[in-house]
Parts: structure tokens; C-alpha cells; sequence
């Protein structure tokens, strides 16, 4: 079950959000309520949350001072900014930090378990992302049979050929039936081959667009020529950005 910390000035919001809304049947513990930045920030460090909702603006520390020092490399955690429209300028600056969930004051309760429910989709994502990334390297595992390897290797070259398929790739370059294949990639990797393949274009597109390349070129770059817009989808439920957000938190200084 993921943890949600809520922060907010506001004793009335604070107290609707943590006990009007039933958060455990929606799988998600709530860890602390917290009335200013430097509470928040002492439990979070204390209770270490998934997911943060927090109000932009607060005493001792705001939700973007928050979002700066909890901020780690490799770390899996999301916030939701709490904001109102003379602060939503403010709030660009945490796309630096990859901050992509906000809330308009005021909002009501379908809003804050809809961003709650959109920031567990993009931690769940992007666990299991990060549970891939040795296994997207092309590098040699020894717990792959040369099969399966054969295949690694073969997607980290041929990643952006919109046409690739387990179907093709079985029958035309390693000559064998593809439900064995499938059944030994699964057993191997432990993820099916569709979801290794997103995985990695998912990561060769984070690269692209690290080193420049223009948002819009990337999904024909990754295999996506016939449908950059659905690609455009799969990236925000992976990263919680578009392609394009993804650029401009690149460039956004903290």
C-alpha cells in the first residue's frame, strides 16, 4: 500500500482531505498530516511517503522548498501542488524536479483522488521501470540463455523499426516458434516482450530528448512514425510528462 502525506495551512482542507476521503479503498495509507513545510518535511523524512500532496505556499517551508529538498536521484516519490492561479508561474519551476500533478484551489474530492490515483499509476510505472533497467542494457546476463539474449540484443539495435515484433523477430531472425520464445523471454526476464520493448523506447526517448533531440521527432525515432500521439500517452504514463514537458524540465534551471 503506497503512503500520501498531506500538507496544507489550511486546517479545514487539510482535515477534509485526510478524513472525508476514504483512502484505504483505494489502496493508499495515509502517513501524516501536517499544517506547515517544516513539519512536512521532518514526517516525510520520518515516514518516507510515496506521495506528497502539498500546498504550494505555506510557513517555515513551501511546497517547492519541499519538493527541492526531498528531490533525489533514483528515488520514487511524487507530489501534488496544491495552487491557485497568481502561483501557478511558481509552480512551473518544479518541473524541474519532474513535479507534474497539480490541483487548482479550490478543488473537490473527485480531483484529489483522481491526482492521487494518476501519482500511484506513475510510481507503480515507474518501479517497474527501474526493475528493467539492468535488463535494457544489451550487456550479457548469465541467467539468459543465448536465446534470450539473441532477443536483447536484438531489441536494444532495432528499437525504433515501428514493425517490430516478437511474431517477426521469432520466425525471420531466430527461426523458432514464438510461443516458445515468449515463454522463455517471460520466464527469463520476468516481463513479457511488449512490455520490455516500452520499457526500453520509453528510456532510448528519455536519452533522446536529454540530448536535444526536438519532442516531436522522438516517437518516429522510438518506433512510433504511424502514431506519434499514442506514443505521446505511453511516455506520460511511464514519466507523469509528455515528451515536450520532459524538454522543458530539462531546461528549466532549479
Amino acid at each position: 500500500m503506497l503512503k500520501l502525506l498531506v500538507a496544507d495551512d489550511e486546517r479545514i482542507l487539510r482535515e477534509a482531505v485526510c478524513y472525508l476521503i476514504d483512502w484505504k479503498s483505494i489502496g493508499i495509507e495515509l502517513a501524516a498530516s501536517c499544517k506547515n513545510g517544516r513539519e512536512a518535511y521532518e514526517e516525510a523524512c520520518r515516514t518516507k511517503p510515496d506521495i506528497i500532496l502539498t500546498d504550494i505556499k505555506m510557513p517555515g517551508l513551501s511546497g517547492l522548498d519541499l519538493v527541492e529538498k526531498l528531490s533525489e536521484p533514483g528515488r520514487v516519490l511524487e507530489f501534488i501542488l496544491l495552487t491557485g492561479y497568481a502561483d501557478f508561474e511558481y509552480a512551473h519551476r518544479a518541473l524541474s524536479h519532474r513535479v507534474h500533478h497539480y490541483l487548482l484551489k479550490p478543488c473537490n474530492e473527485q480531483q484529489i483522488i483522481e491526482a492521487v490515483q494518476q501519482a500511484a499509476q506513475s510510481i507503480y510505472t515507474r518501479r517497474q521501470l527501474q526493475q528493467m533497467e539492468p535488463t535494457c542494457a544489451g550487456v550479457a546476463r548469465p541467467e539468459y540463455s543465448e536465446t534470450v539474449q539473441k532477443v536483447v540484443d536484438y531489441l536494444e539495435k532495432h528499437y525504433s523499426d515501428a514493425a517490430l515484433s516478437l511474431k517477426g523477430l521469432a520466425a525471420n531472425y531466430l527461426f523458432m516458434n514464438p510461443d516458445y520464445v515468449s515463454r522463455q523471454f517471460l520466464q527469463q526476464t520476468g516481463y513479457r516482450f511488449v512490455d520490455y520493448l516500452l520499457a526500453l523506447r520509453i528510456r532510448k526517448a528519455q536519452w533522446l530528448l536529454v540530448n536535444g533531440v526536438p519532442p516531436q521527432q522522438v516517437p518516429e525515432r522510438v518506433g512510433y512514425s504511424a502514431n506519434p500521439q499514442y506514443f505521446v500517452h505511453l511516455f506520460s504514463k511511464a514519466t507523469g510528462m509528455t515528451p515536450r514537458e520532459y524538454a522543458q524540465a530539462l531546461r528549466i534551471e532549479p
